[in-house]
């Protein structure tokens, strides 16, 4: 199948430079037959997935039924005759993905952000796992794979987005010719259901203690797991925050133990970047996670890999995720992100009456994403709220 590919690939080149030469225009049309191309690996895959028992009994059917070898190749072993189909498809030039570089690299993609592009890359390649060969998707096909993502619980927004992405590089690949234009594409028009999303909801204060205090695979694995939470509940800090966390970033800032939040640390666009004051319950967690990353030699308090985007909360994100479901936690209710909420509730009129103003000052929050004049101008809540009085209110989170 490699060298089929190769050897397409060649020509392909090949073909381009007598496309531009009009007196070598013809000779092209002799250049290379795909159909023999074909007809050739797919000899060589039946001999080597087919045992002589197997081609004799193909070559009786043929004859007993007055039909090709490929067909009875189908009756007898259907699996194997898709197999070779696939690949042959594949090794001449019908790849779902045979202008997935091409398409990534137009200009309205590659203008957009690298985290876009990516995006487009990896729905795109998951997509052609399910469909390797172009011939593959047809509406019935797209449809079918819909329900199989919809069984799976994948969000009603996630399937339109992979519609959206595929749909745009079908038209990319009717303007390379490598599908017919009269032929409609299978992910346009196609109407989804939308169903309700999960209602998110903040862990209690009982979640809390069955969150830190039963254990779990994931925890005794990943004894900083624990501290994780822990730390989440009492700070009401993003997951990124949590894990952008470094023993240097623990300060002692107008006589107050603080952890210094810097604007790369949080969410872009927010009033994330802040100071947090350490209250009383934190100082053992903080004490343990700064020993701990001390101990194996890193800068942060938890273990977490970057991925490709540069961003460290994948791993940490999944124990958790794996550590709430081993106790019985609903999946996409509560969360990681429910930490900060949790925290919030806590600090609310119905408990300790923290006016709205100072906990969006404590917990890196701005109405409707925007930040208030009033509050911002000339760093006025770092002159009325002092970090004296934040600790305060930071100690009401037990």
């Amino acid at each position: 199948t490699l060298k089929a590919k190769q050897k397409y690939e060649q020509i392909q080149d090949q073909l381009k430079i007598y496309d531009a030469d009009p007196a070598k225009k013809r000779e092209a049309e002799f250049l290379y037959d795909y159909e023999d191309e074909g007809n050739e690996l797919e000899e060589e895959l039946s001999d080597k997935l087919i045992t002589p028992s197997g081609k004799a009994a193909i070559r009786d059917h043929a004859v007993e039924s007055n039909i090709g070898l490929g067909e009875a190749l189908d009756d007898l072993y259907p699996h194997i005759g898709e197999a070779i189909k696939t690949q042959v498809n594949l090794a001449t030039g019908k790849a779902l993905d045979v202008k997935l570089e091409a398409y990534l690299n137009l200009r309205p993609i590659k203008r957009n952000a690298l985290t876009y592009q990516r995006e487009q890359r990896q729905k795109i390649e998951t997509f052609c796992k399910s469909f390797p060969v172009i011939t593959d998707v047809n509406v019935n096909s797209v449809k079918r794979w819909i329900r199989s993502k919809e069984e799976e619980d994948l969000a009603s927004s996630s399937i339109r987005k992979y519609l959206s992405v595929m749909k745009n590089y079908w038209e990319h690949l009717k303007e390379k010719d490598h599908v017919s234009l009269e032929v409609v594409n299978p992910f346009k028009d196609i109407r989804l259901k939308t169903y309700k999303k999960h209602r998110r909801e903040i862990f209690t204060l009982d979640d809390a203690r069955k969150l830190v205090e039963q254990p779990t695979k994931q925890s005794i694995k990943y004894p900083y797991l624990t501290s994780f939470i822990k730390l989440g509940l009492l700070t009401g800090c993003r997951v990124k925050e949590l894990c952008e966390m470094k023993i240097e970033d623990v300060k002692i800032v107008d006589n107050v133990k603080v952890i210094d939040l810097t604007e790369a640390m949080t969410k872009a666009g927010t009033a994330g970047a802040r100071k947090i004051p350490v209250s009383k319950k934190m100082e053992p967690v903080i004490d343990w996670v700064m020993f701990d990353a001390k101990k194996h030699k890193r800068p942060y308090f938890f273990k977490c890999k970057r991925n490709r985007d540069g961003v460290r909360t994948h791993h940490m994100s999944k124990r958790f995720s794996f550590h709430k479901q081993e106790l019985g936690f609903e999946s996409n209710v509560k969360v990681a992100h429910s930490f900060r909420h949790s925290a919030n509730m806590i600090l609310t009129k119905q408990i300790h009456n923290v006016p709205l103003e100072l906990r969006e000052a404590l917990f890196g929050w701005t109405t409707n994403g925007n930040g208030s004049m009033s509050n911002t101008a000339y760093g006025h809540m770092d002159e009325s709220y002092p970090l004296a009085e934040r600790k305060i209110d930071m100690e009401k989170i037990t």
